[in-house]
């Protein structure tokens, strides 16, 4: 069976266009095509863009926010205005895991309490963490950290071996706290020598003024000037004046004697200072040793 094929019709059928064509055509509409649109710019907030800071203290890695860490006049504010060594190829100290800050002498616990107060609400502290947020504000300036460290540990002292808080008082120079750790010594109804010497060790200066307060007769009349200088005194730092004649006179007695006796003591503590020395070590005594004393017995 043959089949008639018409030429005509083959002839007409459309091919594909060839790829020059195809070039040609597209080069043709170019001006046609729609233009793409560049990426936006954004900025930083100025106030809530931190940077982070890598520290490491024994075999643990610390990264927080280095604006805590950028106090005015603190170590750490001149440490980050360095540039980069050399040896570490440009790469700045603190930047990542492995070019972090190492504190040396630092223990973690204390520096895990500091950053507990320096960042607040990332964990809960206890006694033992503010005392290391203590240490660690004093020694390296923050004010601010060693205020509230101060502000924390005050209520829960109530509960503390008052030796412990005298020692306390005087490793951190902290008059209030020195000051009601006398008076509660002064206060106890009983006391013997090896209360203050056992567990922990109160030095001889203190303890003997403890005990000469304690021989003074407490009801005495007070005078007018004493009643005056008592009742601003007194009330300035929160205490109730007992000079009033409706009042045992006692309580008045014995603030009056330990600011008189232990003078020398008080005089040496930074209520309200702007710049606190780092905190002086312990000898075995449970005296405060300054460098410059050690220096001096030297």
């Amino acid at each position: 069976m043959s089949v008639a094929v018409d030429e005509a019709a083959l002839t007409s059928v459309d091919l594909p266009p060839t790829p020059a064509a195809t070039t040609a055509h597209l080069d043709n509409n170019a001006e046609c095509a729609i233009p793409t649109t560049s990426s936006p710019v954004y900025t930083t907030s100025p106030l809530f863009y931190f940077t982070n800071v890598t520290f490491r203290v024994g075999n643990t890695i610390f990264r927080v926010p280095r604006h805590g860490f950028e106090v005015p006049g603190t170590v750490f504010e001149t440490m980050f205005s360095l540039p980069p060594s050399a040896d570490d190829a440009g790469v700045a100290e603190g930047s990542n895991d492995e070019h972090p800050i190492v504190l040396d002498g630092v223990e973690e616990s204390l520096f895990t309490g500091f950053l507990g107060a320096l960042y607040p609400c990332v964990k809960s502290m206890d006694y033992d963490d503010w005392v290391g947020a203590l240490y660690l504000s004093t020694m390296w300036e923050f004010n601010e950290v060693r205020e509230r460290a101060i502000d924390a540990i005050s209520p829960m002292l109530a509960e503390k071996n008052t030796v412990e808080v005298v020692l306390l008082a005087k490793q951190y120079r902290i008059l209030n706290w020195l000051r009601d750790g006398c008076i509660r010594l002064v206060d106890q109804p009983s006391l013997s020598i090896d209360e203050l010497r056992t567990p922990l060790m109160l030095d001889w200066e203190t303890t003997t003024r403890v005990f000469y307060v304690r021989s003074l007769p407490m009801d005495v009349q007070p005078t007018l000037e004493h009643r005056r200088s008592c009742a601003i005194n007194t009330f300035g730092a929160g205490i109730r004046c007992s000079c009033s004649p409706r009042i045992d006179r006692s309580a008045c007695s014995r603030w009056r004697f330990v600011n008189e006796v232990f003078k020398t003591e008080f005089s040496v503590m930074c209520p309200n200072a702007d710049h606190v020395d780092p905190p002086p070590a312990l000898d075995n005594s449970g005296s405060a040793i300054s460098k410059k004393n050690k220096n001096k017995k030297k």
